[in-house]
């Protein structure tokens, strides 16, 4: 079964409406509606979950968020769009020049300084060292426009996995993730 959480609250998914959409190198952007009574005020900004059994299939904040009121049955029907943890990566700016560090180096140090406090990590594998590099300087940029820069220089993709975990790594040493198969679609369900 399919659960949906908005504020960290359970709600009715409704059926057929759940879309996940990830792509290579941009955002990962879900939608669904909910149907909840008159009284529940969901809003942007607020964080958002889809889950299977014991797999979180989705976490990122609500963008876009409409709703119709059904005053006689007490119903509101939500339509909601979300985009993931990127978020919190292209809502900080970050100050800070660096000499002799590797681009690998420099994303740690940024997620130490700036998105920690975001709630966002990373592991001893997911941050690859790529090139050194002799001098370079970020004035009040953007921590996704500088993780992009970087990325350039390196060669290498980045992203942040739905555990807040920030990745820095050569393409190619990227795993497969979970295969969506047409029953999950049909069913709305996990097999």
């Amino acid at each position: 079964m399919i659960r949906a959480y908005v504020n960290n609250k359970e709600y009715e998914l409704r059926e057929y409406s759940l879309t996940i959409q990830e792509t290579v190198n941009e955002r990962a952007t879900c939608s669904f509606s909910l149907k909840t009574n008159m009284s529940v005020k969901l809003e942007k900004g607020m964080p958002a979950q889809i889950e299977a059994e014991d797999d979180l299939l989705f976490n990122g904040f609500c963008q876009e968020v409409e709703y119709k009121d059904y005053p006689a049955q007490n119903v509101r029907l939500y339509a909601i769009t979300c985009s993931d943890l990127h978020y919190l990566v292209d809502k900080r700016i970050y100050v800070r020049g660096f000499v002799n560090k590797s681009c690998g180096a420099i994303v740690k140090t940024m997620v130490d300084e700036v998105l920690a406090e975001e709630g966002i990590t990373y592991t001893e594998s997911s941050v690859m060292p790529g090139y050194n590099l002799q001098g370079i300087s970020f004035n009040y940029k953007k921590c996704s426009e500088i993780l992009d820069q970087l990325a350039e220089i390196a060669g290498y993709v980045w992203y942040v996995d739905y555990e807040g975990v920030l990745y820095f790594k050569n393409p190619t040493a990227i795993g497969q993730g979970k295969k969506i198969t047409k029953d999950i679609i049909l069913d709305n369900s996990l097999k």
